[in-house]
């Protein structure tokens, strides 16, 4: 009986490390236009979130139907492989300032809803790897995808009021975070 349990605490602990790590790009690009004082509506916000979160769904649908096919000690290599290197290559990429900068073409500081559909897709990459690589049973990748809906709207949201108020002291990009959080994620997989 106890099992079980700690397979689903194990389960819905790599989900939220998953869901974080993919966020976490979000904040940081976000939190580079709070610097530049741009302005995300509620519909970019909606965007945004919709494609990061639609991408994961699939994915992870994916890496589901890869493990049933492929042994299982196979399918955790891969997977290691697939979170640690993407997890290294979101610690040494510096690009969110560079994202932002680019999805606002207009330069009018607001992120208009086709302008967030560029920039919901060039952030919904990593989804495609992490989702892959998560291993997940159907039940937890509905949970996932509402929880990273949800972790989107939030890390978007704070990313915005962080760098509006920290515009003047603070200009870090925070995105190396992510990969860390993937890293980590990657070495449970073996587990």
């Amino acid at each position: 009986m106890i099992f079980p349990v700690l397979v689903m605490v194990e389960q819905l602990f790599e989900l939220f490390l998953l869901v974080i790590a993919l966020s976490v790009d979000a904040f940081a690009v976000s939190f580079a236009y709070g610097v530049s004082h741009i302005h995300i509506p509620p519909l970019s916000i909606g965007i945004l979130t919709g494609i990061s979160s639609a991408t994961l769904f699939f994915s992870l649908f994916a890496g589901h139907f890869l493990s049933a096919l492929l042994p299982t000690r196979i399918m955790h290599a891969f997977s290691f492989c697939v979170l640690f290197f993407l997890g290294i290559s979101k610690v040494l990429d510096n690009s969110s300032n560079q994202q932002a900068n680019r999805a606002n073409k207009d330069k009018n500081n607001i992120l208009s809803p086709k302008e967030s559909l560029w920039l919901g897709t060039a952030l919904s990459i990593d989804s495609i790897a992490g989702g892959i690589g998560a291993v997940m049973s159907p039940i937890y990748i509905l949970i996932a995808v509402g929880v990273s809906f949800l972790m989107g709207i939030t890390a978007i949201l704070s990313g915005l009021e962080l760098g509006k108020s920290l515009s003047r002291r603070f200009r870090k990009n925070p995105g190396w975070t992510s990969g860390i959080l993937l890293i980590l994620l990657s070495f449970l997989t073996l587990f």
